[in-house]
């Protein structure tokens, strides 16, 4: 069984075109509802709900670090992402490359059952300490 969906996602820059961006969008079981999009040489990844992806494609969605919506030219989703500075990031993913992802995500965990991947006595024993 596949242990996790990992896929390369090109990105674009709203302030520089140009120069697309690889980054790396990796969903894993053992974090059911999260998914990570990471950028070579940024540090820690970009950590937010698989379910804000997946509802991004169809509607704006998401109010604090992480939005997504469809953009104007419909082959494409908007990822805007907030990281304390002066102004947003904002970047363009072509909508089949988001689409393929998410359904693999789905795929491999369906919408509705991820609790069932989370080792909830583990969870308890971490939570008072003795994990």
């Amino acid at each position: 069984m596949t242990s996790q969906v990992r896929t390369r996602l090109t990105l674009w820059n709203v302030d520089r075109p140009e120069e697309p961006i690889v980054a790396t969008a990796v969903y894993s079981p053992a974090d059911p509802y999260a998914m990570r999009l990471s950028f070579p040489g940024l540090g820690e990844p970009w950590t937010f709900a698989r379910a804000l992806l997946a509802e991004g494609l169809e509607e704006p969605v998401g109010d604090g670090d992480v939005r997504i919506a469809p953009a104007e030219a419909e082959d494409w989703i908007e990822i805007v992402l907030f990281s304390g500075q002066p102004r947003e990031c904002r970047l363009f993913a072509p909508r089949d490359q988001v689409t393929s992802f998410v359904d693999r995500c789905f795929r491999l965990v369906p919408l509705g059952r991820e609790d069932e991947w989370i080792d909830w006595d583990r969870q308890i024993a971490l939570i008072r300490g003795v994990a």
